[in-house]
């Protein structure tokens, strides 16, 4: 019984020890790069952009600005000098926590333009926030290659409970 026992624990072990290594030789390393937050602007009052390290420039919106309660919001990211792969944006609260609102599983999809410019588009939401005034940090990230851009924006809402 015992050495059937150990014959198990160390195939268990085995099996760990291969699922470990094909998981550090197989995925690619991902790369993150955390760029400052845009400064002088506000998503809730225009859209932003800001430069980026390896060239190029985003330019992002929200849209409606100053969302009602509960309302889909509609993301769209437009990209001067590089193309992403994929694009995904995350919404958390400044001035509270309200977790983290994922909007990466459902990435920004790719947008056709008459102009041929590189641009994403999606839809996403925010919880509303009953103390009235909130604060959000919205980070686009975008891949490109093996590194991850978070490109970080400010935006607020407001809530006067009706």
């Amino acid at each position: 019984m015992t050495g059937r026992y150990l014959v198990i624990v160390a195939g268990l072990l085995l099996l760990s020890l291969v699922a470990l290594l094909g998981y550090k030789f197989v995925w690619p390393a991902i790369n993150v790069t955390r760029l400052p937050v845009a400064e002088d602007c506000k998503l809730n009052l225009e859209p932003c952009s800001s430069s980026l390290p390896m060239g190029g420039r985003i330019v992002f919106e929200i849209n409606p600005r100053q969302p009602p309660a509960g309302e889909a919001l509609h993301l769209r990211a437009d990209f001067q000098g590089l193309e992403p792969d994929a694009v995904g944006v995350r919404f958390k609260g400044v001035n509270m926590n309200m977790g983290q609102l994922e909007y990466l599983i459902h990435e920004l999809a790719p947008v056709d333009t008459p102009d041929g410019s590189i641009s994403f588009a999606g839809q996403g939401g925010i919880f509303v926030c009953s103390i009235g005034l909130m604060r959000w940090l919205v980070l686009v990230n975008l891949q490109i290659g093996d590194t991850v851009y978070e490109v970080p924006f400010n935006f607020e809402t407001t809530y006067n409970g009706s």
